[in-house]
């Protein structure tokens, strides 16, 4: 990514079968934000890693179900309490990503920045599954902005590519490509030599 303005990013968003959308990597203030037109200033073509090939699912799922309630724990970079107005609990995975696990490497600055996104405020959770602990797995949204999204950019958080075939193309690739960008400018855990994925992580403790 560097510092050239206008980086393009070519993403072939399959829509009602042949027709495809592009994305474009915009540098602004030092920043890479991503729109669906041509930035400012002209634009220069970036290769990036295809989506994974699946059904046209540009938009979520239609049987996804929502949560709404207010954050009353955080418990690392990728699960969260909810407390909705019934007074009942639910315990959020973060549904697309990986955060360090708390005994690695930025597992504890994880789960702060997460914190500092939701932590006591109104969130909607848009799930449509449950894990083999039984926690909801979502996106978490605060005022529109995907929490889960904001982890890869900062590089708090692995894309789980492993379970992408779960998301909309469209989050396939922006998780994808977020997380290439902060990669390239060693974002968080990114700055590390050589950081590991929680899931490699986990499986050595597992074997020892």
């Amino acid at each position: 990514m560097n510092n050239r303005v206008g980086l393009l990013v070519a993403c072939m968003l399959a829509i009602a079968g042949n027709a495809f959308a592009e994305i474009y990597s915009c540098r602004e203030g030092g920043s890479t934000v991503f729109r669906d037109s041509p930035c400012g200033g002209g634009a220069l073509p970036q290769a990036v890693a295809p989506i994974p090939k699946q059904s046209s699912r540009l938009a979520a799922p239609s049987n996804v179900s929502t949560i709404t309630g207010t954050v009353v724990g955080v418990a690392d970079g990728d699960t969260i309490t909810v407390l909705d107005g019934g007074r009942q609990q639910y315990k959020i995975r973060l549904a697309g990503i990986d955060a360090p696990e708390k005994k690695q490497p930025f597992g504890e600055r994880s789960r702060q920045n997460l914190s500092a996104m939701v932590f006591n405020r109104t969130v909607t959770i848009e799930w449509d599954k449950r894990d083999r602990y039984g926690r909801t797995v979502g996106k978490v949204m605060v005022n529109g902005v995907d929490v889960n999204l904001e982890q890869i950019k900062a590089g708090m958080a692995w894309w789980y590519a492993k379970y992408s075939r779960e998301q909309s193309e469209r989050d396939q690739y922006m998780y994808s490509a977020h997380e290439a960008d902060a990669k390239a400018k060693r974002a968080g855990l990114w700055g590390d030599r050589a950081p590991v994925a929680p899931w490699d992580w986990r499986n050595a403790q597992s074997m020892r």
